[in-house]
């Protein structure tokens, strides 16, 4: 991905930068995190199913869904926890290039 940069209002680049980079990872974190919840719930459907229904699913594919939906559980635990670390930085990193602009602009 590619941005053109208006050298009047950030002629060395210093805050437009990091606010474009914050703001593509914030989005990809984002996404991964929409895509991981998506099939946290989808591996719980099947947790739900086999805790209703014991005969559903034999003990070994049982076990393995249990541990898949542990392992999803804690990427999800990760992806929240980046998506808020990312979305503070985008925040600041907006305020301080509206922070320079209004500065130039006086």
């Amino acid at each position: 991905m590619q941005f053109t940069i208006n050298r009047d209002f950030d002629s060395e680049g210093t805050s437009l930068r990091p606010l474009l980079e914050a703001n593509f990872r914030y989005e990809r974190i984002s996404a991964a995190k929409v895509r991981n919840l998506h099939w946290l719930s989808f591996i719980g459907f099947w947790v739900w199913l086999a805790a209703i229904w014991p005969s559903l699913l034999p003990a070994p594919v049982e076990d393995v869904v249990l541990v898949l939906w542990a392992i999803l559980f804690l990427i999800a635990v990760w992806t929240i926890v980046q998506s808020w670390t990312w979305h503070r930085k985008l925040t600041r990193y907006l305020s301080e290039h509206q922070a320079k602009q209004k500065g130039r602009n006086l």
